[in-house]
């Protein structure tokens, strides 16, 4: 809470997000999977109940914009990649 301006910020957490990466292991590529969790925030002059979280449309999926280091992967656009090093 940010008193000196009346302000909370509001964080959540998303669906998970499945990705693969190919892994270096012993001189070979390895598949591995994993899963993520998106990050949520926001300011609110006010604080909201649980019921009001839930059912907000700000936090429908895709209705609320992630934070600016956080790119966005199902936006359409590129992913950055690396190429591995042997």
């Amino acid at each position: 809470m940010d008193a000196q301006h009346n302000v909370s910020l509001a964080v959540a957490i998303g669906r998970p997000r499945f990705f693969y990466v190919l892994y270096p292991w012993n001189g070979m590529q390895v598949l591995c999977t994993g899963s993520v969790l998106q990050y949520y925030e926001y300011d609110s002059a006010q604080r909201l109940t649980d019921v009001e979280w839930k059912t907000s449309p700000r936090f429908s999926c895709c209705a609320t914009s992630l934070p600016a280091w956080q790119p966005d992967e199902c936006s359409g656009k590129p992913v950055q990649t690396h190429p591995l090093r042997p």
